[in-house]
């Protein structure tokens, strides 16, 4: 096993991504073979020959891509929940935890929106279509005009295609990481340039072999450990073939973050066979259209022998009562072929009949791609015999259960990028123990050395969330659910920063505010002293003079008198 906290060489990157490439490899050809059927770019009619298929339609249904559009839609909803369990028994403890929660969901949230592509939506999307996903962050931005300020957010988060990426398919937490990547050359040179400002080690990137055509891409490995970053740039090929370009180290740098900014998982659609001797990720990175493909390809060619036939039926080509073989020969040849000598003797040529079974075949396919996908139903079709909105939630819930797992896989990767973020404000001076999105902010001093953090994302569902809420106000009332319980369940996560919201509500509609409201608008009338005077007129005269006890036991005593009518609708007191 290398060291891999001794500075990287450029065997150890070579060997590295020699022996994670072939790992992998049986993984990647499945990932074409499934990225054919969502591209809609898989072969319709692949056992002919082509002379056969010459005049075959090749449409492809977009059900692939609906399957995958479905699944993403009903697993997760976009924006993150944080929990935090709070540090310590002191006072302010739970306040602390709370903000957190609120902070660090902000940052979350902004570090989503601050690249083109959203990595939570994009991670969940691989998770389903390949059962497998990678996520890098926290990445700190290094852009040289960032200014810090209290409220700022330099957290990036990326999810490239897992393809592009490359590492121990059992390690969560992977110890080394090999990335495939590609910049124009010109980027590389100015990249070394930086690089060789500060670092005696990093080479310059020769841009000579590129003099003609600067925006070239050249590819290059990255290479990731808890203690090292370093690029390995590959040559190229001309227009010749020839090689070009420079191979080896550009430069290798400490990794300042302390751990390796990468994680991965697993969707949970695959399994191992008991037939396999070594592992094989290809077995448990299958995605959720793998067992569907033969399906999804019989499905496409009935439609397309149904349109074809329709087509025959409808436009058939027309031809005379006294064709012969070599009219014949040519209609074969061109259907749009016709010579006759009277226009009155055309008829339509006779085409094949289907029978009516042939017609009831795609339904058949349709059944069996929904059974090994997703039930019809989470794309908003009403399944037969299902009128109400109870019985279609409750299909919805054990449909939505297959993805149970691909959410958490989901929720896992970002709740370890959440924890590395609470460590980056704790740790990096750079960061000056404070950063923030959307007017919320994260402190080190609410963090107390502690960094856990879990993420969640709840999908929605309008008719369960008002279910939900009837039956958590029903225990609430009846004192199963405490107040805190509550917010929580209905989306207010800062128990401190309600309570405050309650305690600042009852102060301003409490009589003495009222009061002062009141006095402060006499003030800037002018009229602020006769206002004071009438005010204290008035509470004199509201106060009646005490009574003694015994005048009080007197009327007590008294018996009702019988002219006073009781109304029988009164209501009693609880």
């Amino acid at each position: 096993m290398p060291d891999f906290s001794e500075k990287p060489t450029d065997e150890l990157i070579t060997h590295a991504k020699t022996y994670l490439t072939d790992l992998w490899a049986g993984a990647h050809e499945d990932w074409k073979k499934l990225d054919s059927y969502l591209l809609r770019t898989y072969q319709v009619w692949d056992s002919i020959v082509e002379s056969e298929s010459i005049h075959r339609p090749e449409y492809r249904p977009a059900k692939p891509a609906s399957i995958v559009k479905n699944a993403i839609a009903q697993m997760m909803a976009h924006s993150p929940v944080v929990k935090r369990t709070k540090v310590g028994a002191s006072q302010n403890a739970q306040e602390d935890a709370d903000n957190v929660e609120t902070g660090l969901a902000a940052i979350l949230s902004n570090s989503a929106v601050k690249t083109s592509v959203h990595p939570y939506t994009m991670a969940g999307r691989y998770l389903i279509h390949y059962s497998y996903a990678v996520m890098r962050g926290p990445l700190i931005t290094s852009r040289s005009d960032y200014d810090h300020q209290a409220t700022s957010n330099p957290i990036e988060i990326e999810v490239p295609n897992p393809r592009t990426v490359l590492m121990d398919p059992l390690e969560k937490d992977p110890q080394y990481v090999v990335r495939e990547a590609s910049l124009p050359a010109i980027r590389l040179h100015e990249l070394s340039k930086e690089k060789k400002r500060t670092r005696n080690n990093a080479i310059l990137f020769d841009m000579a072999p590129y003099a003609n055509d600067p925006w070239a891409e050249v590819p290059y490995l990255e290479w990731f450990t808890n203690r090292w970053h370093s690029i390995r740039v590959l040559s190229t090929k001309d227009s010749k073939g020839d090689r070009r370009g420079q191979e080896g180290l550009l430069f290798s740098e400490i990794n300042a973050s302390g751990f390796v900014e990468w994680t991965q998982s697993f969707g949970g659609f695959g399994i191992m066979p008991s037939s396999i001797d070594k592992f094989d990720p290809r077995y448990l990175a299958r995605g959720i259209l793998w067992d569907a493909m033969d399906s999804l390809k019989l499905h496409a060619q009935s439609g397309n022998a149904k349109q074809q036939a329709l087509l025959d039926a409808i436009f058939a080509p027309m031809i005379g009562e006294d064709d012969n073989e070599e009219m014949q020969r040519k209609l074969s040849e061109n259907p749009d072929y016709l010579q006759v000598d009277d226009p009155n003797s055309l008829r339509p040529l006779p085409t094949n009949s289907v029978p009516r079974w042939g017609f009831g075949v795609s339904d058949e396919q349709a059944q069996d791609i929904q059974e090994a996908t997703i039930s019809p139903s989470l794309g908003g079709v009403r399944e037969p015999g299902v009128v109400t909105v109870g019985q279609q939630d409750t299909l919805d819930s054990r449909s939505r259960a297959q993805f149970n797992l691909p959410l958490l896989q989901l929720e896992q990767m970002v709740s370890v990028i959440a924890q590395r973020v609470n460590m980056q404000v704790d740790k990096l001076e750079t960061l000056k123990g404070s950063i923030g999105a959307n007017g919320r902010v994260l402190k080190k001093s609410w963090l107390h050395g502690d960094y856990n953090a879990s993420v969640g994302f709840e999908p929605a569902n309008p008719a369960l969330d008002l279910q939900q809420r009837q039956s958590d106000r029903e225990d609430y009332s009846m004192g199963l659910l405490d107040k805190e319980s509550y917010w929580e369940r209905n989306g207010e996560l800062n128990a401190t920063q309600m309570w405050r919201r309650l305690a600042e509500e009852q102060v301003r509609t409490s009589d003495e505010m009222w009061k002062l409201e009141l006095q402060e608008a006499a003030n800037e009338l002018g009229v602020g002293d006769e206002f004071s005077k009438a005010q204290e007129a008035a509470e004199e005269q509201i106060v009646s003079p005490p009574r003694t006890g015994e005048a009080m036991s007197s009327e007590m005593m008294q018996p009702l008198s019988s002219d006073i009518v009781k109304n029988p609708q009164a209501p009693r007191a609880l």
